[in-house]
């Protein structure tokens, strides 16, 4: 679980373990920096021996990663070799998934983008009335307006406070 650091870290680990698939995967970890640190990245990389998920397709490196606005992943994945064979196709893969939002809020603590945006219409709802409040966006949508809707339903008091919040022009209130 404290297997983390650079390079050296390798070099250190490397002493200690004598299984020959260890090594071999210490060895692949170092083509890595090779290659990350080609392209000017070292001083990015760190590595984590104790990363683990519970997702029972990958078959070796895993990865995640992070930016100093965050305090958990934007960006993860790994190795998954046996995947495709689900889908009839034999071939190693590599994947990823980027959490948008998450790159998207760092740039805002960053000051890189701000979130401007304003909405022409909120659409809140009362218990029970999900369905009539999709249907009337979907009608505001057709119109050509730009709709936020709440995700959970609102009194009038609370759908009040989320037009402000949420930089909205107008409120349409079902219940």
């Amino acid at each position: 679980l404290f297997l983390q650091g650079g390079i050296e870290l390798l070099d250190k680990v490397a002493a200690i373990v004598t299984n020959a698939k260890c090594q071999s995967a210490l060895n692949d970890l170092r083509k890595i920096y090779k290659l990350v640190d080609a392209y000017g990245a070292a001083g990015y990389l760190s590595f984590d021996l104790g990363l683990y998920r519970s997702l029972d397709y990958y078959t070796g490196m895993l990865f995640e990663v992070y930016l100093p606005e965050m305090g958990y992943p934007v960006a993860g994945g790994g190795r998954y070799d046996k995947m495709m064979q689900r889908f009839g196709l034999e071939c190693p893969a590599t994947g990823f998934a980027v959490g948008v939002d998450r790159v998207l809020l760092a740039l805002e603590r960053n000051g890189v983008v701000t979130n401007n945006r304003t909405w022409d219409v909120l659409v809140a709802w009362s218990e029970g009335k999900l369905p009539e409040a999709i249907a009337k966006a979907t009608a505001l949508r057709r119109e050509g307006r730009s709709v936020k809707l709440l995700t959970e339903a609102a009194d009038l008091q609370g759908a009040a406070l989320a037009v402000k919040e949420y930089g909205c022009k107008s409120l349409v209130y079902v219940e």
